[in-house]
């Protein structure tokens, strides 16, 4: 369900589990106590040094995320600053996004906004196997993160499954190699 509008997640998960209430009201019930836990998230191991790197080597990046603003603005608030390197910031509530993500609608819109014509030198990040599967759709590569407690089969499709950021090799995709400056981009 990861990487899923938040409707059609709460859908699943209340048919699967046989909950005795709608998707709406599963996800009213959620809310608060997810907006606590949003609230305290905190960066990936690599994340910003990552996102510094690209930015000090002009290579354009965005971010293309099944969540919602309400939600987006709660998980990113302790991160303005190097959220600030995004220039395009998609979002799952965004109107020209009609359909979420296993569908490639989002990894699409955000290429558009970056001017983008090549979809096959685009990298995506993912960690969910409904992003995977949307990047793969939209005819990128994709390196997939997935949340340790995960099965990795789920993210066979990924051209790379590493178990963190901090493994990220750019020049694996010909990228300039990280220098000993850029350990310093760490945070």
């Amino acid at each position: 369900m990861m990487g899923k509008r938040a409707l059609e997640a709460a859908h699943i998960l209340v048919d699967e589990l046989q909950i005795p209430l709608s998707p709406e009201e599963y996800l009213a019930l959620r809310e608060p106590r997810q907006n606590e836990l949003f609230g305290e998230c905190k960066a990936l191991p690599g994340a910003i040094r990552l996102v510094k790197y690209l930015s000090k080597h002009n290579i354009p990046q965005s971010v293309a995320t099944s969540s919602h603003s309400s939600s987006f603005a709660i998980k990113t608030k302790l991160h303005m600053a190097w959220f600030s390197h995004f220039p395009v910031i998609v979002k799952g509530d965004d109107p020209e996004v009609k359909r979420g993500k296993p569908f490639p609608d989002i990894f699409l819109e955000a290429a558009k906004r970056m001017g983008a014509t090549d979809m096959s030198k685009c990298l995506v990040l993912e960690d969910a196997p409904a992003g995977v599967e949307a990047a793969i759709a939209a005819g990128m590569k994709v390196v997939a993160i997935p949340d340790p407690n995960m099965e990795k089969e789920q993210f066979s499709q990924a051209h790379q499954v590493l178990a963190s950021l901090s493994e990220f090799s750019p020049e694996q995709w010909g990228l300039p190699p990280y220098t000993e400056e850029d350990t310093d981009l760490i945070i």
